[in-house]
């Protein structure tokens, strides 16, 4: 059995959290948004060390605060215990209307 040593796990964590901020930073629609939401919260919850809220907070831009404030608005997203509770039912429920709604 081969072991990671501790620059390979840092190395996996510095590329998942880059992959976080790119799928947040370039969503141009809400539900590729979504999509980076959901990965930024299954970071934060393999990582103790970081939190949903700073991964989210420091790729806010004016390209998707629309859609950062729709995920709030429509309860995806809620500011909880300084970070932010992810409701994935509902991620999953708008993202499944988005689908059905395209075109």
């Amino acid at each position: 059995m081969m072991f990671e040593c501790r620059e390979e796990k840092i190395q996996r964590f510095l590329l998942q959290m880059n992959k976080a901020r790119t799928l947040l930073d370039t969503s141009s629609c809400l539900y590729d948004y979504i999509k980076g939401l959901r990965y930024a919260y299954s970071l934060s919850s393999r990582y103790n060390s970081v939190s949903l809220k700073n991964i989210v907070d420091s790729n806010i831009n004016d390209y998707n605060k629309p859609s950062f404030d729709k995920c709030l608005k429509a309860g995806i997203l809620k500011p909880w215990n300084d970070t932010y509770w992810f409701d994935k039912e509902k991620a999953e429920s708008l993202q499944q209307y988005i689908l059905e709604h395209q075109n």
